[in-house]
């Protein structure tokens, strides 16, 4: 065991490219209507992020821009992930992309495909470590759900000492998870490229655009042709607020992006626990029985994010506050180290040629590309009161319980998030 997508003003640049929704074109074909390819899958990753999480991320800007963003200045950062996946084979596979002039990074964006070796690599020798003498200390917590109290059956609690003797607990089920990751990849298909890659990459910036034409050219795939409307552009930023309520329990709230389809979040926090190891707190806005839910921290299939609403799983889009219960703050310390909110967005489908209306006639479908959009933001403990995407004016209103001022005193996030790990870690492996 390892420890440790209605859109408007769509316009297809070429008139026989169809629209579809998230299921798989193939789904929706006739009765036995016979369909081949696609030749080349294109999938697309717009992300929209602010406060600590998007902080972290952002490399460009140097440390700076990364302090900036910390403190709520700079705007949103706006992210692009392109992946392309062929049958043929580019030996090397390369392919440039013309974007349309409002996405703000130049006329066109260069994808390349991983380096090829010749010859045979020999695998290094390693050495295995010992095992530790003694029994590995530590406990992982999980609770879930919004709402003052936690509900019943909370904490589920993995005691890394009885995991040592093979013993878990009774209680570790949990709800299955369909991200829909199953896009263009190196071992998967015959000819890939992405960007950002080794040798192109660009900064998007904060007022970037995906609405107009878009054209692919490549050594290994078929020219792809699509357009992008207003609906399917990069989704608006998130703000979360954090505020204590005299109960104990502690309020998120956030604004409602226009095209969010749904929320989760997720906090993690660290506590000094029994017997000389440390407690490691997870928290997720699931009301249904979800341990951990890191999985939902990404993008999320439309058709998926319905079915999760109707789970009770994933917050619905008019939602805009959650709270975390108090039992959740106390197994903590008091506060969450860090909060994360992620707003699920619409998906664009699009395969060239559409259907045959005949199911006599073969489906030879010559590529397909999918647009998917998310919008995502993290509050870390003690950088709220510094400005960031935090507690902000939540924490000044009526019946908000004030706290002392060794906990509004404002830390180092990389200190305390590194000393936290070092805990937890040092309590897991005895080291």
């Amino acid at each position: 065991m390892t420890r440790r997508s209605s859109f408007h003003a769509l316009v297809p640049v070429l008139c026989t490219a169809s629209v579809v929704g998230f299921s798989p074109a193939w789904a929706q074909t006739a009765a036995n209507q016979k369909v081949t390819g696609p030749q080349a899958r294109y999938w697309i990753g717009a992300e929209t992020g602010t406060g600590f999480t998007a902080a972290m991320q952002q490399g460009g800007g140097g440390l700076g821009a990364m302090m900036g963003a910390l403190m709520g200045g700079g705007g949103p950062t706006k992210r692009l992930r392109l992946e392309l996946g062929g049958m043929r084979d580019g030996n090397p596979s390369e392919a440039v992309h013309t974007v349309p002039a409002g996405l703000g990074v130049g006329a066109s964006l260069t994808l390349l495909g991983p380096e090829r070796t010749t010859g045979t690599t020999e695998r290094p020798e390693r050495d295995v470590p010992e095992a530790p003498a003694d029994k590995p200390k530590g406990r992982l917590l999980f609770f879930w759900g919004c709402g003052e109290t936690a509900g019943a059956g909370q904490p589920v609690v993995l005691d890394f000492a009885k995991m040592a003797d093979g013993v878990l607990p009774p209680n570790m089920r949990s709800i299955a998870i369909n991200t829909g990751r199953n896009g263009p990849w190196p071992g998967r298909d015959r000819g890939y490229a992405d960007w950002p890659n080794r040798k192109h990459s660009a900064n998007v910036p904060a007022q970037a655009s995906l609405q107009g034409d878009h054209q692919v050219q490549g050594n290994f795939v078929p020219d792809i042709r699509f357009a992008v409307g207003q609906s399917h552009d990069y989704m608006d930023a998130l703000t979360l607020n954090r505020g204590a309520v005299p109960s104990g329990a502690q309020r998120l709230k956030w604004n409602r992006p226009s095209t969010a389809l749904g929320y989760f979040a997720t906090g993690m926090g660290f506590k000094e626990g029994p017997g000389g190891g440390n407690d490691m707190v997870m928290w997720n806005s699931s009301s249904a029985r979800l341990l951990g839910g890191d999985q939902l921290i990404g993008f999320l299939p439309p058709a998926e994010t319905e079915r999760l609403i109707k789970a009770n799983v994933v917050l619905n889009a008019e939602t805009t506050e959650c709270l975390v219960p108090k039992e959740v703050l106390a197994a903590a310390g008091g506060d969450l180290m860090m909060v994360n909110l992620n707003a699920f967005g619409p998906e664009l489908n699009v395969v060239h040629p559409p259907r045959p209306q005949d199911p006599k006639v073969t489906w030879d479908q010559q590529y397909q590309v999918k647009l998917r959009l998310r919008s995502y933001t993290g509050s870390m403990g003690g950088m709220d009161a510094m400005g960031g995407s935090g507690r902000g004016a939540e924490s000044q209103t009526a019946g908000d319980k004030p706290k002392d001022d060794k906990a509004a005193t404002p830390t180092n996030p990389a200190d305390a998030a590194t000393g936290a790990i070092k805990g937890l870690l040092k309590g897991i492996l005895n080291r």
